[in-house]
This record gives C-alpha cells, sequence and structure tokens, in this order.
C-alpha cells in the first residue's frame, strides 16, 4: 500500500504553526479525524496506565488530557514520541521507586495503549487532513494492528506469567521469553507488510 493509495484530497499536513493547526483541523475529513481520536483515546489510557495515581489527581489527570489532545493533533510532531517515553517513564518510576505492584494487565494493557497510540499517529500523519480515506485503508490498518496485538499479547501474558510458574528459574527466562515475544510482534508485523494488498 503505497503512502496515499485510496486517497483522495490535497489539504495541508499539520504544521507546527498554532494558526496552521487550526486552519487546518477546520477541513479534517471523517478518516483523518477518527485515527486521531484513537490517538487521542489510546493516548490518554497509556498515561492513565502507566501511573493509576492520576485519577485520584485532578491536576494531573488534567496534564495528562492535554497531552494526549496535543499529541492527537499533532501526529507528525515528537509531541507523540514525548507521550510514549512519558507513559514508559512513569510506569518504570510507579513501579520502582513508588513501590507499585506489577500487574500483568496494567503492563499489557499499556504495551497495547502505545503500540496503537504510535500507529494510529504514524498512518494519520502520512493523511491529508480533509482526505477522503477508503475504506480498504482503514481495514488493513486495523487488520495489521490487530495480528500484531494477537500475537504479542499472548506471548507477553506467557512471559510475565514466567516467576509465578517456575518460581526463580522463570526470571531467568524472562528476559529471553521478553525477546522472544518482541520478535514475534515484529516477525508478524513484517510478514503483513509484504503480503498482498
Amino acid at each position: 500500500m503505497s503512502g496515499t493509495a485510496g486517497l483522495r484530497g490535497g489539504g495541508p499536513r499539520v504544521s507546527g504553526r498554532p494558526t496552521g493547526v487550526l486552519w487546518s483541523l477546520s477541513r479534517i475529513a471523517a478518516g483523518p479525524l477518527m485515527l486521531r481520536g484513537v490517538a487521542l483515546g489510546t493516548g490518554f489510557a497509556a498515561l492513565l496506565l502507566a501511573v493509576p495515581a492520576l485519577l485520584g489527581e485532578s491536576r494531573l489527570f488534567l496534564v495528562a488530557a492535554v497531552l494526549a489532545a496535543i499529541a492527537a493533533i499533532g501526529v507528525g510532531t515528537p509531541w507523540v514520541s514525548l507521550l510514549e517515553h512519558l507513559a514508559v517513564v512513569g510506569w518504570f518510576a510507579a513501579t520502582t521507586w513508588y513501590g507499585y505492584p506489577i500487574s500483568s494487565t496494567q503492563a499489557l494493557g499499556l504495551a497495547a495503549a502505545i503500540y496503537l497510540h504510535h500507529t494510529s499517529c504514524a498512518l494519520a500523519a502520512v493523511l491529508p487532513l480533509d482526505a477522503a480515506v477508503a475504506p480498504a485503508v482503514l481495514v488493513g490498518w486495523l487488520r495489521r494492528a490487530g495480528a500484531v496485538l494477537a500475537v504479542s499479547l499472548p506471548l507477553g501474558a506467557a512471559v510475565l506469567a514466567l516467576p509465578d510458574a517456575w518460581g526463580r528459574s522463570g526470571q531467568i527466562w524472562l528476559p529471553i521469553g521478553g525477546l522472544a515475544a518482541l520478535l514475534a510482534g515484529a516477525y508478524t508485523l513484517l510478514h503483513l507488510s509484504r503480503a498482498p494488498h
């Protein structure tokens, strides 16, 4: 699938200038709007899953919502990576420095949210805001994202269950299992990218 296959429309992409962003947003079409909605929801979910304490702090809750909105609007900007890095650092800080227990559900949910945030922003970044996106483009994107999650999440769950199942020996195999899950997800993505469209 080429970068703009199945698209119609030639409006400007989001620029870094506030006036350009506001003018472009006034012309947004349904496809690009849906992708930014996914980016907003998954970015916000990633921050909340990383640091559940945000739910009890109204100011930090608002900051997380604003960050997610900025990243969803500026899908082609460094704000996307900033949000994803903040989510990872926040989770690491919460589970180490602040002693929050490591939950496999939370960890897998965070990984899925970050992946969906990244892939929705990546697709939205190459679409003109006024593009009429063919359904096949969105279906193909959903199929690929779903396949990657369908492979990587069960493997990730199995890896996280190793310490409980095997005791200390499970901790030895944990990094190896994590690498295997990563490689399986990468292989799935590579296979799907080469599949005929």
